[in-house]
């Protein structure tokens, strides 16, 4: 076969260098593969944790993943481009990343790599201590590193949770930027703007809650740019890229650490094992398809009664509970910019 016939389409200039943190992971591979057909030069910084919690755990991918250097090698003989890898960990290896960062003075940088299970994090004092361990440190040592090398023109794009909301809802919508509030003063009452109190449910969730401190501190002090994502889950397995070539396929997890409730019951589904329904059985939250990067295929709950059509953009007037809205807060200063708990504008996807 001409491998030419297939190859992927694209700008002839790249377009500026992307990061790919966890780029190995279920959002980052098929994240770096459109990037990179798109027309960016990516390179992922990934040190395979997730591939070694498999390993803990007893478990593997329902899809057989292949190595990064299977993948890599797959996707630049089909796409004729070259994603290149670095294998560091954030958190301690930091002179590593600093010169990373200087040598390739990204444009922007995707973070996808923290530990995201929340069942996972809560499993003992060691899975709880890792989890805040590896996501906070890691976190820090991005933003520290991208001001040890001068790159304050690196646009960061960090994935949340809409779980640091919580569960719950005070009836109240979770505005479009910061929450006015009044507080009392001694020169009497005084309006203010404070971000949406976070209510999380787990470490993971908890950790995610810090981590928009620190994007919030940087901004402010460093005029670091940031956009945080908070969103729904995001399940399924194939996009456009990791259909090309079984080499590509993304990882499927079922398992109860690291498996979406909705890819567990397919499974179950599939062998005829009764669904493993927890808790008190009204959990509504949005569910995002893991198919490409365009419209948004979302099902589940809808305050408004309408379900939209398959690729339809969710609308901002169907956002009504902390669990089925984005929200984005933009805070402004004369040295930069970050966007807290922004839905991407033209509704790309997310974990």
């Amino acid at each position: 076969m001409d491998v030419r016939a297939n190859r992927v389409t694209s700008d002839s200039a790249s377009k500026g260098t992307i990061l790919v943190l966890g780029g190995d992971g279920f959002c980052g591979w098929p994240t770096s593969l459109h990037l990179s057909a798109v027309g960016y030069d990516v390179a992922i910084v990934d040190n395979l944790s997730r591939r070694k919690i498999d390993v803990e755990l007893g478990t593997e991918s329902l899809t057989p993943i292949q190595t990064p250097q299977v993948r890599l090698a797959k996707w630049a003989n089909i796409s004729g481009k070259t994603i290149r890898f670095h294998n560091l960990t954030l958190g301690s290896d930091y002179t590593e990343l600093v010169e990373l960062l200087k040598n390739e003075r990204p444009t922007a940088i995707v973070h996808f790599a923290e530990q995201r299970a929340a069942p996972y994090s809560m499993k003992s004092p060691q899975e709880m201590r890792y989890t805040v361990r590896n996501n906070l440190n890691g976190t820090h040592d991005l933003l520290c590193a991208v001001v040890d090398a001068g790159c304050h023109h690196t646009h960061i794009v960090h994935l949340g949770t809409m779980g640091v909301y919580g569960y719950g809802t005070a009836g109240v919508r979770v505005p479009e930027g910061y929450l006015p509030v009044v507080v009392q003063t001694d020169n009497g009452p005084q309006e203010i703007e404070i971000l949406y109190p976070a209510d999380p449910g787990s470490i993971y969730h908890m950790t995610k809650t810090q981590d928009a401190l620190f994007f919030h501190y940087y901004n402010k002090n460093y005029g670091i740019r940031i956009t945080d994502l908070h969103q729904g889950i995001v399940w399924g397995t194939q996009t456009k890229e990791t259909r090309l070539a079984p080499e590509l396929v993304n990882r499927f997890d079922y398992c109860g650490d690291y498996g979406t409730v909705l890819n567990r019951f397919l499974v179950e589904a599939a062998i005829g094992y009764p669904l493993t329904v927890h808790g008190i059985r009204r959990a509504d939250a949005g569910l995002y398809q893991h198919t490409g990067y365009g419209p948004l295929h979302r099902i589940g709950h809808q305050p408004s009664g309408r379900q939209p059509p398959a690729g339809q953009y969710l609308q901002s007037d169907d956002r009504d509970t902390p669990r089925d809205r984005s929200r984005e807060t933009n805070l402004r200063n004369d040295r930069g910019q970050v966007a807290v708990g922004a839905q991407p504008s033209q509704r790309s996807r997310r974990q």
